[in-house]
This record gives structure tokens, C-alpha cells and sequence, in this order.
């Protein structure tokens, strides 16, 4: 991530951010623990106070069944 977009700190550049991320869903939650243990650390050594938070479960993406609709017997007659 470049200076110009973590200075915006906005969603959408932080949605770009991770969206651009080329590893994994894995590595990518790693990195954000990392990330989030060394704030934590930052805010305890200047004396802030510090809330835990717990991340949420990652949901899984539903599965759509595919539903086929039979083509009007006009339609089906040109594509034979």
C-alpha cells in the first residue's frame, strides 16, 4: 500500500488494499493480527486504554442451485 492511500485511511482504499492482496485469506487474517498486536502494544506503552475485540466468524459463501427453465417451444424449434 502506498503513503497517499494509508494517509486517506478511508474504506474504500482499505477495501482496495485487500482486495489487491495476492495471498491468501490465511496469510492475509496473519497479517492483520500482526498488525493489530503491534497497535495494541503502541497504545499500552503511552498509557491508552486498551478494549479487546474479537473477530467475527467468517460466513461461508452460500451455494445457489441452478434452475433450468425449459426455452418457449418457438425458441427450441430455431435451435435445432
Amino acid at each position: 500500500m502506498d503513503s497517499y492511500r494509508a494517509s486517506l485511511g478511508c474504506a474504500t482504499c482499505a477495501r482496495r488494499v485487500v482486495t489487491g492482496f495476492k495471498g491468501s485469506d490465511k496469510v492475509l487474517l496473519r497479517k492483520f493480527e500482526e498488525a493489530r498486536e503491534e497497535v495494541v502494544a503502541y497504545l499500552e506503552a503511552t498509557g491508552q486504554r486498551v478494549k479487546p475485540v474479537k473477530l467475527a466468524k467468517p460466513v461461508k459463501p452460500v451455494r445457489r442451485k441452478r434452475v433450468r427453465v425449459a426455452a418457449p417451444p418457438a425458441l427450441a424449434r430455431v435451435a435445432q
